[in-house]
């Protein structure tokens, strides 16, 4: 997504927040993500806030997932999936220092372990956004999050093209009907090769501990289904909706960036 490492001027506060989630309707789902939501004040306040038919999830990059975070988070009812965001071993392409990188695996490993005892329906989770500088580490990505993270699920994702999804920045509203250009930044034989032995990994049962997926759903990791289809949806310049089912319901979520 793209967000801009700076305060907003007229940014939401708690009470802001906790109003909205008090007007959601009964049983919705909400995520909490960013930027990073553990440096949201107030924020286990809000969490405590929810009514107690609402579910949410976290997205974060981890650093802050200390024991207190985590002891927190795992005594709420409501709480379906934690998220971590790793692009690479050593999050190097998120600028993490050796240090950052010990305390992220510490952070995560407590809360696995922690969740067990807890609830062991909550999901744990890791995703990893595929650009041009880590195709080549998917595979042993996907390994440490199945043999040393221990994650119930980890998904790649691939960005899809338009700077406005996710934005934090102010488009004018026009511009939501012109047409985008896609990210060509992607090696398609190179990352169609490495999605290859990811899939050989997964039917030979050698990552046997976590549940792999694509996002988009270009194709399904457990499938046999060709991985041509990557390259035909993911390798050109703009958008084709011949090629996409249409959207179920469209207004079953709405993203609110903070």
């Amino acid at each position: 997504c793209f967000q801009e490492k700076k305060p907003i001027k007229g940014s939401l506060q708690l009470n802001d927040w906790a109003n909205i989630a008090s007007q959601l309707p009964e049983g919705s789902h909400i995520t909490l993500t960013g930027g990073e939501p553990l440096m949201f004040r107030g924020f286990k306040e809000l969490i405590s806030s929810f009514r107690d038919d609402i579910t949410f999830n976290v997205i974060t990059n981890g650093l802050l997932l200390d024991e207190d975070i985590t002891d927190y988070l795992l005594d709420q009812s409501g709480l379906r999936v934690l998220s971590c965001s790793i692009d690479d071993i050593g999050n190097k392409s998120r600028d993490f220092t050796d240090e950052m990188w010990q305390k992220l695996v510490s952070n995560l490993t407590y809360f696995r372990n922690k969740k067990i005892d807890a609830d062991p329906n909550i999901v744990f989770d890791t995703k990893t956004v595929v650009h041009g500088g880590n195709i080549e580490g998917i595979i042993p990505m996907a390994k440490f999050a199945s043999e040393k993270l221990l994650t119930d699920t980890h998904m790649f994702m691939f960005l899809k093209g338009s700077p406005m999804q996710h934005s934090d920045l102010m488009f004018e509203y026009a511009n939501a009907f012109k047409e985008n250009k896609s990210f060509e930044n992607y090696d398609i034989p190179k990352l169609i090769g490495e999605i290859g032995k990811l899939r050989k990994l997964i039917k030979n049962g050698l990552i046997e501990n976590t549940k792999f997926f694509l996002h988009p759903k270009y194709v399904d990791l457990y499938s046999d289904k060709s991985l041509s289809i990557i390259e035909d949806l993911l390798d050109k310049p703009s958008h084709n909706p011949q090629k996409y089912n249409p959207c179920r319901s469209p207004w079953e979520s709405i993203h609110i960036n903070n």
